[in-house]
């Protein structure tokens, strides 16, 4: 059958057809769209912010490769390139490292999305929000995270001594956390507020308040003195228990969008141990 078209029409007629986006041309359309978007800078800072541009795509697509292969199809939707521009965009301002991993990490996670899910949203907006953050505030929301948000359920129904779940955490602190907030540093949980990344209550929940809420097997008998001995054992739990119960972390929770960054910074550096984003972000 003789196939014809209009004007500007394409015509296909073949048994198998690849219209998919390969991994150099999703660099070129990153690239791209960069450079047609970018603010105009001297010559000497256009090289660095193109050098940072291209440095911030080529990972991410090293990473999808690995990761989710299908994801770099995803660069030839409008919604995804927006989003790959906005992390270009911050890096190539920044050059921050530790930056671009979290940036990575939050566009590998946004091309596993295929509809405009509460997700999906989140994740844009996290793409924006985040280079607002030093790597202190987004360790601070990984910790807000951890101990609000996550339970280790090998540890629910436990018969273990409470220095075993202690020293869980003990490791799981070390890989992330490098300072913490003292009293004198309100604004830096301000600034959190401000950015939409978190809610600061009058109700407050201590530290140790919040381990007996969720291991209730395992600290149901000791009482608060005995528990706050006991993590007292602990260094750098001791440390976070008196930046916690001292500060307004005790008064603080995250929202999805604190929820997403925290959650990226502490697989970026602990592992893929705390599971799916979708099991706190749903809709």
């Amino acid at each position: 059958m003789k196939q014809s078209g209009g004007k500007d029409s394409t015509n296909y007629q073949a048994q198998v057809i690849n219209v998919g986006v390969t991994a150099d041309e999703a660099r070129n359309i990153a690239l791209d769209l960069f450079k047609a978007n970018f603010l105009e800078l001297s010559q000497q800072a256009a090289e660095i912010a193109a050098y940072r541009a291209e440095k911030l795509v080529i990972d991410t697509l090293e990473k999808l490769k690995q990761e989710n292969p299908i994801g770099i199809e995803k660069m030839k939707n409008p919604d995804m390139q927006f989003a790959m521009y906005t992390a270009q965009k911050e890096f190539a301002r920044t050059g921050d490292e530790n930056l671009e991993e979290v940036l990575i990490e939050l566009l590998v996670e946004r091309t596993k999305e295929d509809d405009r899910s509460l997700k999906q949203i989140v994740l844009d907006e996290s793409l924006s929000v985040v280079t607002k953050l030093n790597q202190k505030q987004i360790d601070i929301l990984s910790l807000v995270f951890i101990i609000r948000r996550t339970v280790n359920n090998l540890y629910i129904d436990s018969d273990k001594e409470i220095d075993e779940i202690l020293d869980y955490y003990e490791r799981i602190y070390c890989k992330f956390i490098n300072e913490l907030p003292s009293v004198e540093e309100g604004t830096l949980l301000e600034h959190l507020v401000y950015a939409g990344c978190g809610r600061l209550s009058i109700g407050q929940t201590k530290y140790e308040e919040c381990f007996k809420k969720k291991y209730q097997k395992i600290f149901d008998s000791k009482n608060d003195a005995e528990i706050v001995h006991k993590i007292n054992g602990f260094p750098l739990s001791s440390q976070i228990m008196k930046s916690w119960n001292e500060t307004s972390l005790k008064n603080m929770d995250i929202t999805s969008v604190g929820i997403a960054i925290g959650h990226t910074n502490l697989t970026r550096k602990v592992g893929s141990s705390y599971g799916d984003l979708d099991i706190w972000i749903v809709g």
